[in-house]
């Protein structure tokens, strides 16, 4: 596990942390200044967060941080679990194991215009 408690700065306008207890249940603390400011920079960090735009930035502090600790192996093993979770989501909440779903085109041909030619 890393712990990188030390080097959290004094100045934090915004955090979240999660854990996960022993029954799954996922417990989230969260604070932000009371200001406009506050509240805007945690809503910005949210939707980082949550839309996936900060995923690399995560696991490139995870591989950074595994590697001062000499434990590449552990870190490749969690990739490995992690691509294993992407492989079995569909991204619109259900699993893979649901039935699946007809592919249709992007635009259907009915409501493309027509082209001039040129």
């Amino acid at each position: 596990m890393i712990d990188d408690k030390n080097k959290i700065p004094e100045d934090l306008t915004a955090s979240i942390s999660f854990y996960l207890d022993e029954d799954d249940m996922v417990w989230v603390s969260a604070e932000w200044t009371e200001t406009e400011e506050g509240l805007d920079s945690f809503a910005e960090f949210m939707f980082k967060l949550n839309s996936g735009l900060m995923l690399s930035d995560c696991l490139d502090f995870l591989r950074q941080e595994c590697t001062k600790v000499g434990k590449m192996g552990l870190y490749k093993d969690f990739i490995i679990k992690l691509n294993d979770h992407y492989d079995e989501a569909d991204f619109s909440g259900d699993l893979k194991d649901s039935e699946p779903k007809k592919e249709r085109p992007v635009v259907r041909p009915t409501k493309v215009k027509p082209s001039l030619g040129y």
